[in-house]
């Protein structure tokens, strides 16, 4: 009948569309804390933005913070 004991999943490879981009993840890892401040950005916001982009992971900006950092 066409069952087998092995169980196969097959992962199409696809490519992932990133919202953020180099300039806007440059800016974020350049800004000090006294532009942070200045700009009215919470210090956990830029502190776990700053240790994704690090980690080479995506990053969420919204539009708050888009707002201020795109000044």
């Amino acid at each position: 009948m066409g069952k087998s004991g092995k169980l196969q999943f097959n992962v199409p490879e696809f490519e992932i569309k990133r919202e953020d981009n180099t300039d806007i993840r440059n800016k974020v890892l350049s800004l000090t804390p006294e532009d942070r401040k200045r700009l009215g950005i919470n210090k956990s916001t830029l502190w776990y933005m700053q240790k994704h982009i690090k980690e080479g992971k995506r990053i969420k900006v919204y539009g708050k913070v888009m707002g201020k950092i795109s000044e």
